[in-house]
């Protein structure tokens, strides 16, 4: 890597946002949802994301937003170590099928609770 290379960002969201194949996950106005991360391989480890995270924050609170939302994979451990790291807590499981025209969305209380939707707009 070089002098001004990116060597870790996170990206966050304030409006509901595309997932994948037409589906978007809403997460109410409070909040800021930050869905995707990355930390070039020589930086990984020293949790970069974490470091930076109060400059999120304090950008995220002058927007009005006052929770994170975040949904990581099961499988994808280094995300959810990174996630618990964070001090993010998990409210529950949240899942969604696409096929064709075919939709469904499943949320457990504590995601429907916080806010947090799957749909894909009309």
């Amino acid at each position: 890597l070089g002098v001004g290379d990116i060597v870790s960002f996170t990206w966050t969201a304030y409006t509901p946002t595309h997932d994948h194949d037409g589906v978007f996950i809403d997460f109410g106005a409070q909040s800021r949802y930050v869905y995707f991360g990355y930390t070039a391989e020589a930086f990984r480890g020293r949790r970069l994301p974490i470091l930076f995270k109060p400059m999120r924050d304090r950008n995220s609170r002058a927007r009005g937003c006052t929770q994170s939302v975040s949904y990581v994979a099961v499988d994808n451990r280094s995300s959810t170590r990174l996630v618990r790291a964070s001090g993010h807590v998990r409210v529950g499981h949240a899942l969604y099928v696409k096929k064709g025209s075919f939709f469904a969305a499943f949320h457990t209380r504590g995601v429907r609770d916080a806010g947090v939707r799957f749909y894909v707009p009309d």
